[in-house]
């Protein structure tokens, strides 16, 4: 019996030590921001609809900027999804940023007149973008990539989740 408890307690121990320790190495998120992270990432993703059959619904996601400044920011389309040419770029205060649009093969481009500092919130919004009836309940996913500054390749900053409902 003694064998048994400690073989129990010996199995419930291991998993336990490897998440503490996972869970002390990982950074905090305070307010959807992470308070150590070292590069741009994503902190929000929506769907803004105003009535429940309207197939014209706005798509909004954010990328809290950190680590360096943001030169240029891209997303793929997801199969699935249609986007028009209205995509608006701004601050989390909604303080317009000054940006260049350009889709091509399901990914949207945003190159930034300026670049974007550390500490900014871009709020990315997607007017006017049609999805099919049959897409309601599905959770359709963006991959996000950035270009700093002094970077020549893309780094991959996360994926936008956006459920249609």
């Amino acid at each position: 019996m003694k064998k048994l408890i400690s073989a129990t307690t010996f199995t419930l121990a291991i998993p336990v030590g490897i998440a503490s320790f996972y869970i002390s190495s990982v950074p905090a998120f305070a307010g959807g921001v992470l308070r150590e992270a070292n590069a741009p990432h994503i902190v929000h993703s929506s769907l803004h609809s105003y009535g429940t059959r309207v197939p014209y619904a706005t798509r909004h996601f954010e990328v809290h900027v950190q680590g360096k400044e943001l030169s240029r920011l891209s997303f793929e389309i997801p199969d699935g999804v249609d986007v028009s040419d209205r995509i608006m770029v701004s601050e989390k205060s909604g303080k317009k940023i000054d940006s260049t649009v350009s889709i091509k093969d399901k990914r949207v481009t945003i190159a930034f007149s300026q670049p974007v500092p550390v500490e900014t919130t871009l709020s990315i919004l997607m007017k006017g973008g049609q999805t099919s009836f049959l897409s309601q309940g599905r959770t359709f996913l963006y991959p996000v990539y950035g270009t700093s500054v002094d970077m020549t390749e893309e780094i991959r900053i996360g994926v936008a989740q956006i459920q249609i409902y």
